[in-house]
């Protein structure tokens, strides 16, 4: 944890705001998922999660972690001599300049809705907004902000020596949790059991880009290593 107070200042704010942001995306998740018990569940914890970040320093917190965390990566980056990176980096660097414009409108369409007319954006409210006609953008918001995040999370974690012992668990979480939200979501909207298929699918294709990029995996052959059976 010593690494927030490694290297410069802005490298210290970036990272706490982005520690901020992320554990708001882990809590939205965590919430959207209990879709999967019922519509009762996600409203009960939302109304507790609200309460929270709706309030004064709650807002201040978030609000001030976002200008802050959008600022100073937009700052580094102009910073850059080159625009030659690493695909990943260059990846990851795209998610950061795309996700604020896809954050706005659903920031505008919630929270400023909810403070400026009064409107109560609950669960509801939200999957009437954004069913099927935005379904697709929130998805992937929300998708660009969970890989984002978790890859900054993992660069921060990297430098403790504990970290490899838990990486592996760590990423088969990383991976169920958006899974899980995304059906929680799609059950108030479809059954549940195609909902579970679309998660399924997800999860399939998961497993399979994690055993083409893993450390451990990349370049291997997806064959048994188990000897065969002698036959008589």
């Amino acid at each position: 944890m010593n690494s927030l107070l490694r290297g410069d200042t802005a490298h210290s704010l970036r990272l706490a705001s982005g520690i901020v942001l992320f554990g708001f995306t882990l809590l939205h998740l965590v919430n959207h998922a209990l879709g999967l018990i019922s519509l009762d569940a996600m409203l009960a914890v939302q109304y507790w999660r609200v309460l929270v970040t709706r309030s004064w320093p709650g807002m201040v917190l978030l609000g001030g972690s976002l200008v802050v965390h959008i600022a100073l990566s937009a700052a580094k980056i102009s910073r850059r001599t080159t625009w030659r990176m690493e695909p990943t980096e260059a990846f990851l660097t795209g998610l950061g300049l795309l996700i604020p414009f896809l954050l706005l409108p659903h920031i505008i369409d919630t929270h400023g809705a909810a403070s400026l007319l009064g409107i109560r954006d609950t669960y509801l409210y939200v999957l009437a907004r954004t069913w099927p006609s935005a379904a697709l953008t929130q998805t992937l918001l929300v998708a660009m902000v969970w890989v984002h995040g978790c890859a900054g999370i993992r660069s921060w974690l990297a430098a403790d020596p504990r970290f490899k012992h838990y990486e592996t668990l760590l990423l088969v979480v990383a991976a169920i949790l958006p899974l899980a939200a995304l059906v929680g979501y799609l059950s108030d909207t479809m059954p549940l059991g195609i909902a579970i298929g679309y998660m399924a699918t997800g999860a399939y294709l998961l497993v399979i880009v994690s055993v083409l990029t893993l450390p451990e995996t990349k370049g291997c052959e997806l064959t048994s290593t188990i000897d065969p059976v002698p036959t008589m």
